[in-house]
């Protein structure tokens, strides 16, 4: 970039409208992909609106201009969720001005504010980008909720899949009260409760079991039960863990043989007080074990899950965010190339992909060993 091309792009992240005409105006023999164009984009993105409409209206700037990643004025203004209730403004100018709603424009929008007027504009809410994603599970998978309330109320399709991404009970609601099977299965035979055990989220195993989720088949390779106990707290019965040693599963039977023993009143007299005294304080440091490890391991486990299928190990690094937040096939369909449309003269244009986690450019997947 030129000195003269980052000194306008500066001006117009400030939104100096009257210095970014007057640079472009001084220097009529530089190209306006050079000058224009960058302002433009630099002005839509930054929620800088009297730069925009200085652009387009005094400059006669293309409002379909892209980026080198093919990102147009209507895909910068709604990306920051900084911009808030101006981006609003800056997008309906653009329309006016006969700016292209893309189908990618609801994947890439940061702005919960923006998606309403977006959609009112003609967004479409079923729009699939290359690696199969809607807005409605890209909004699930970063748990944004008031935008999944938004998008479905706008007819978006409801996939049996998205409970899986869902990381709320709010989320979980919405999903169940349109007409998604709490009980689905994934490609491994356990459902949504299953890993929300797995992980240790409380509060959307909850959801889930409130809004009908089997509590006793939540795994076909574990059949133990799922209770809410009367004062609402999770309560996971000791098992077979689908990894755990023969040695564990020992351990388990064992435990479960003490239980039944002092489950049965006929065997109370067997039972001196202080015994039983021993006996509790030994089960309140196993409890407080367990839980320490089993705490441990949720962690460890939803913390290595890949973001956008919650099924596959995390395996490759985003540059230049730096997330660690897919798995190989994820990231295979994201390195396709982003978001692929084919606009009225039939020309191919594409958005650069984006990272699940943070939303920013990607320019290069690198896989790691985990």
């Amino acid at each position: 970039m030129s000195d003269l091309t980052t000194d306008i792009v500066e001006s117009a992240k400030r939104g100096d409208a009257e210095a970014v005409v007057r640079l472009i105006q001084a220097n009529p023999f530089v190209p306006k992909q050079d000058t224009m164009e960058p302002a433009l984009l630099a002005a839509a993105e930054f929620g800088q609106l009297a730069v925009v409409r200085a652009c387009i209206m005094d400059l006669r700037c293309n409002p379909n201009c892209v980026d080198k990643n093919g990102r147009s004025p209507l895909h910068m203004s709604v990306v920051r969720k900084q911009n808030g209730k101006i981006a609003i403004s800056i997008i309906k100018f653009l329309v006016s001005k006969g700016s292209k709603i893309r189908k990618s424009v609801l994947h890439v929008c940061g702005n919960d504010l923006a998606v309403f007027p977006l959609i009112e504009l003609g967004a479409d809410v079923n729009a699939n980008s290359v690696d199969g994603l809607t807005p409605l599970s890209v909004a699930v998978a970063a748990d944004r909720q008031e935008v999944v309330s938004e998008l479905i109320r706008a007819k978006a399709n409801v996939d049996s899949d998205l409970i899986f991404k869902a990381q709320s009970s709010q989320v979980i609601k919405d999903l169940v009260r349109h007409k998604i099977e709490p009980n689905t299965r994934d490609k491994f035979g356990n459902t949504a409760l299953f890993y929300a055990v797995e992980s240790g989220n409380k509060s959307l195993a909850r959801a889930l079991l409130q809004v009908g989720a089997d509590a006793k088949q939540f795994s076909i390779t574990r059949s133990n039960s799922v209770a809410s106990d009367n004062g609402g707290s999770l309560v996971t019965p000791v098992g077979k863990s689908p990894l755990g040693s023969s040695e564990n599963h020992d351990i388990v039977q064992r435990l479960q043989s003490v239980y039944d023993s002092l489950s049965n009143e006929k065997s109370w007299d067997g039972y001196l007080p202080d015994q039983l005294v021993e006996i509790e304080k030994l089960a309140s440091r196993f409890i407080a074990k367990t839980k320490e490890i089993r705490d441990s391991l949720s962690q460890k486990l939803s913390a290595s899950l890949c973001v956008v299928c919650r099924s596959e190990h995390k395996s490759v690094l985003v540059m230049p965010c730096r997330h660690l937040c897919m798995c190989s096939e994820c990231s295979n369909a994201l390195s396709k190339g982003g978001t692929w449309e084919i606009t009225d003269k039939l020309d191919q244009e594409i958005t650069a992909p984006a990272c699940p986690v943070c939303r920013a450019a990607v320019v290069e997947l690198v896989s790691v060993y985990t």
